[in-house]
């Protein structure tokens, strides 16, 4: 149990971390979701949705009940969740798109960071980088591709949870 010094103690100090104060750096926390595009529901896009709607009838079959069209389509929402994530990622190291993505993810969707407005192309004609700016570049590339393989870890757990179920229905 918490002792009445360490829980006012613990009330005091959680009144100084409630997050950004002033105006911008609020909208800079509002903005960190955003960084990617990728936290944005692969749903909210019409043409999205047709494609999902399209892969989901793929994998339930025409003669599917109703339990087994929605486990269909939470698959296929999550494969192309997968695809946009690893064609962000592509982006993210390359800095252009490529023949295999498909055609709903080079719709617009927020912009990706620009790692320290360079790619990896730009980076190996550099010869005279200087070491600093190599391990600032490399140190940022880091951190976003992290960021993408939360996402990707996300839309692999999605997918897998959804087949696990449909397996289950169709013993």
């Amino acid at each position: 149990m918490t002792s009445e010094r360490k829980a006012s103690a613990n009330r005091i100090n959680s009144r100084a971390s409630t997050g950004p104060k002033s105006q911008r750096g609020r909208a800079n926390s509002a903005r960190n979701a955003l960084r990617h595009g990728l936290s944005v529901s692969i749903g909210a896009d019409p043409i999205e949705v047709a494609e999902i709607e399209k892969l989901a009838r793929e994998i339930a079959g025409t003669d599917a009940t109703g339990e087994i069209n929605h486990l269909a389509y939470r698959i296929a929402e999550a494969q192309l969740d997968l695809v946009r994530v690893r064609n962000a990622r592509r982006r993210l190291l390359w800095g252009s798109r490529s023949r295999t993505e498909t055609r709903s993810a080079s719709q617009p969707m927020s912009p990706l960071c620009s790692v320290a407005d360079m790619s990896l192309k730009a980076l190996r004609s550099a010869e005279d980088l200087a070491p600093h700016r190599l391990m600032a570049f490399l140190s940022n590339l880091t951190k976003q591709l992290l960021a993408i393989d939360r996402y990707e870890r996300r839309a692999w757990w999605h997918r897998k949870c959804a087949l696990r179920g449909l397996d289950f229905i169709q013993r």
